[in-house]
């Protein structure tokens, strides 16, 4: 376990309590203090719609995958489950795999793609390809179906990756422009001359 993992509120007989506090006040740590639990990091359940979609998602990756998924991990997956690596660092927006299953379309996480989505796939099979690997026979209906909103919430700023080319012509003619960008959705985009 770890300090987001632990850092929620916990029924005990004597009433509710946090349970980074509670373990401090029983004695646990080797401090005679513990910052205010409001200062540290926690994790969010799945239920807990005040939270964002992406960190409900990004907790539960980082409660059920970070012991394998991290720099130095056990895994052959290149994305990092940390709660504390901010998205766009973690490998998982279009992250490469390792295996692609046939597929070149496969990604970790494909925005808006649950089929193209191989993260969502292992954690939605049982057997041989599953995910977490060990310790779970039963599929998480409830985080299959959180990963699942996830992915089609996902956006990716447009990015224009072929810049159009200049060209000259004559008054009178025509001029043929070609862009090319990138994003999820797949960005619209229209000529102006002049702002008109």
């Amino acid at each position: 376990f770890n300090t987001p993992q632990l850092n929620r509120n916990v029924s005990y007989p004597s009433g509710s309590a946090n349970q980074l506090t509670a373990l401090a006040n029983a004695g646990y740590f080797t401090t005679a203090s513990i910052p205010a639990p409001s200062t540290l990091r926690a994790l969010a359940p799945a239920s807990d719609t005040t939270a964002t979609l992406e960190h409900r998602a990004r907790s539960y990756l980082a409660a059920n995958c970070v012991s394998c998924h991290q720099p130095g991990g056990a895994s052959l997956g290149n994305w990092d489950a940390r709660i504390e690596t901010p998205t766009a660092n973690a490998g998982l927006i279009n992250g490469p795999l390792i295996d692609n299953a046939g597929d070149a379309a496969n990604r970790v996480i494909a925005p808006r793609d649950t089929a193209h989505s191989m993260l969502l796939t292992r954690i939605s099979t049982r057997g041989a390809r599953q995910m977490p690997p060990l310790a779970s026979h039963e599929l998480d209906a409830a985080n299959i179906a959180l990963i699942s909103d996830w992915i089609n919430a996902i956006t990716v700023a447009p990015v224009i990756t072929t810049q159009p080319a200049a060209t000259s012509v004559t008054v009178g003619s025509s001029a043929t422009f070609t862009v090319v960008a990138s994003g999820v959705p797949a960005p619209a985009y229209q000529w102006r001359k002049d702002g008109n």
